[in-house]
């Protein structure tokens, strides 16, 4: 009777012992969500996004990536299946065994979810730019201006499944608490035969065959949790506090770049002096787009200027993003390459500066130097220093720049409603000066970057080629373009036409997925870099000057400069006027490491690019930028060490360019601790036109 009892209480205890282990299970499967988002991650790494899978087959001698094997292929994935589904599970159940169940079910469900967050929010930025971004650069996307266009850019689609992954690990994690209630599991280590089941999931990882090693073979759950806590691969970012004379600082940039600086006098020195200029920036507008037949219409008012203008046809900004774009076109300086734009500090730590530049120099010059912004003021504080480091005296906003979260809200079915009555009112505000300032018989600097055209485009998610993508932007581009016209027809009506310098130029182009669905981000692309230059002298020219070499946002500040005759303050330019032959044998540098991962510049016809994640240098050759993740892997020791180098050094330099800046005004800091004791909304600056208070 005890033999036959014995087999059926073996039974019983071992179905206490399988339920026992269930919550065991299910704290692991809570645990292994993460993972799941990281071989999100390795695929679109290794697939068209990244170029992984065809670096692999190029080292093995194929054609591309469609010719590897299966288990080729899952060979790639086995350091993120060992790391994430087995490693971190494991560790996970030796950490919770010792804590009650409570705190287990607590600590699952907040460390579970918010490395599942983490890694999702980097497949997201990796599938829009191509690279993974430190903690501090999203944060200032998100809580920046940046914000406003976050709707257009996160999917419903992005949204949803964030929700089902966050889902799931509260789902096992609630499951296991729930089944090993009242059963005293976990008390002990795991079990051994669930340690034994996944290092038996290790061992068949580790099974698979070697592939020829490449910068895609890490885990890159690691690579991205480090790339967001900012221990990845970047480049330097506090390099030296040293002040170095101008002389020997100028030395220093001339033997990196071959920039002919110090600039001497051009032959068109002073050929405009005493002209009023006036900037036109023409928001996300690449050359391909300008150049575009099909759409040439949407540019009436910017062709017109041609007969009288110098047209940099290969010109190429020096960042990605609008803010240190302008600060290189203002100034005639490379951006900051620190992560994060100098202005963007905690204000009350930023200096009023004074960067140089043409609008500081035309200012001391006697010139009204306004610049008009139509951007709702949710970064007022630093957007008022940024306009008045470079020189302009007023910064106006329109009144109706309210917040967007309320404009949005009261928009119509219209895409971006919010933003047009905001351009249309500034740039009515911005005649009205002109007018006065012209009657006041003052010389004057001003500036506009109308925001309608700002990418994504309305239908963006379908865009099939650079001529469709052309074709979306048409519409928007087209009233960016009227409105220019208008401020053109102003100045004939005054007659003030062949007495103005007029700067028409694109900020930057495309610059990632949602913009532009063909985009291969972590790479220096033409549709991003390349944009339509003109500056137009009027009275000066009689027919269009072609510049046949390369040019920078940095040489439009010495150009304009030239132009007016104003030689004070220059000692520390950067570019130089876009007519000295002189530049056809200069290094152009473009920077998108905090955005795009990368760093590079252009000589004549030959172009290299530095891709800090991947720790990887590509080359381009011919008029066009258009980099092959093939070089990664075949670009010689030598050269990537080279690249390498003179990146290191350029931004070295322009680290010490930086401690000219001068420091912190007392001004500026009064005007902060009001408006944190709740005195004043904004700081007091002359001229600002002031939006209305926010409750």
């Amino acid at each position: 009777m005890l033999l036959r009892e014995k087999p059926g209480g073996a039974v019983k205890a071992s179905r206490v012992a399988w339920r026992d282990r269930i919550p065991v299970a299910l704290y692991a499967a809570a645990m292994a969500f993460p993972g799941i988002v990281s071989l999100g991650i390795k695929r679109k790494l290794l697939a068209d996004e990244g170029g992984g899978f065809d670096l692999v087959a190029w080292a093995l001698g194929l054609i591309d990536g469609t010719h590897l094997g299966l288990v080729q292929q899952l060979a790639l994935f086995r350091w993120d299946v060992a790391i994430m589904l087995v490693a971190v599970p494991l560790a996970w159940l030796a950490i919770v065994r010792r804590m009650g169940p409570r705190m287990r079910l607590t600590s699952t469900i907040v460390v579970g979810v918010l490395v599942s967050l983490i890694l999702f929010i980097e497949l997201k930025t990796f599938w829009e730019v191509g690279t993974f971004l430190p903690l501090r650069i999203l944060a200032a996307g998100a809580l920046g201006a940046g914000r406003k266009f976050a709707s257009e850019y996160l999917q419903a689609g992005s949204v949803i499944k964030l929700s089902v992954l966050m889902g799931g690990v509260v789902v096992a994690s609630l499951l296991a608490y729930w089944l090993e209630r009242g059963r005293g599991a976990l008390r002990g280590a795991p079990g051994w035969k669930s340690s034994l089941s996944l290092l038996a999931a290790a061992g068949l990882v580790a099974v698979l065959p070697v592939v020829p090693r490449t910068p895609f073979d890490r885990s890159a759950a690691v690579l991205a949790l480090g790339e967001f806590a900012g221990l990845g691969s970047s480049s330097p970012e506090a390099l030296t506090n040293e002040r170095f004379a101008a002389p020997e600082l100028l030395r220093q940039y001339r033997g990196v770049s071959n920039a002919p600086v110090p600039n001497a006098r051009s032959p068109y020195f002073g050929k405009a002096k005493g002209y009023n200029v006036l900037v036109y920036l023409y928001e996300t507008l690449p050359w391909a787009c300008y150049h575009d037949s099909a759409t040439a219409a949407s540019y009436a008012a910017l062709t017109s200027l041609e007969p009288t203008s110098f047209i940099a046809d290969r010109h190429y900004a020096t960042y990605p993003y609008s803010r240190r774009a302008y600060f290189s076109i203002f100034s005639g300086w490379y951006p900051p390459h620190g992560m994060r734009d100098f202005t963007d500090q905690r204000w009350e730590d930023v200096s009023s500066l004074g960067s140089p530049g043409m609008v500081r120099s035309a200012r001391d010059a006697g010139y009204q130097t306004v610049a008009y912004v139509p951007e709702h003021p949710e970064t007022w504080e630093s957007d008022v220093i940024r306009y008045r480091v470079l020189g302009f005296q007023r910064h106006v906003v329109p009144p109706n720049a309210g917040t967007v979260t309320d404009q949005l809200r009261e928009a119509s079915a219209a895409r971006r409603a919010w933003q047009r009555p905001q351009d249309d009112t500034t740039r009515a505000m911005m005649k009205r000066d002109i007018i006065q300032m012209s009657d006041e018989g003052k010389p004057w600097f001003v500036s506009f970057n109308p925001q309608i055209s700002h990418g994504p485009w309305v239908g963006a998610s379908s865009i099939t080629s650079t001529a469709d993508a052309c074709a979306r932007g048409a519409d928007v581009m087209a009233e960016v373009d009227r409105g220019f016209g208008e401020l053109l027809s102003v100045l004939d009506s005054l007659k003030q036409r062949d007495r103005t310098i007029i700067v028409a130029l694109g900020d930057h182009g495309l610059r990632n997925r949602a913009e532009f669905p063909l985009f291969r981000g972590a790479t220096l692309d033409d549709i991003t870099f390349h944009v339509p230059m003109l500056i137009s002298v009027p009275g000066v020219l009689t027919e269009a000057v072609k510049i046949p070499w390369v040019t920078s946002h940095i040489d439009i500040a010495p150009s304009v400069l030239d132009l007016l005759g104003i030689e004070e303050e220059r000692e520390l330019e950067q570019g130089s006027p876009m007519w000295n032959p002189a530049l056809a044998h200069r290094r152009v540098f473009i920077f998108a490491q905090g955005y795009l991962g990368v760093d590079g510049y252009v000589e004549g016809d030959r172009a290299v690019m530095m891709n800090y994640m991947l720790r990887g240098v590509s080359e381009s050759r011919g008029p066009r930028l258009e980099f092959s993740p093939r070089q990664l892997f075949q670009t010689p020791d030598s050269t990537s060490r080279a690249v390498t180098s003179m990146l290191w050094e350029i931004t070295k330099i322009n680290h010490a360019f930086m401690q000219y800046l001068p420091s912190l005004s007392n001004a500026l800091r009064e005007a902060g601790s009001r408006e944190a004791a709740g005195e004043v909304l904004l700081p007091a600056v002359p001229g600002v036109v002031r939006p209305a208070q926010r409750p």
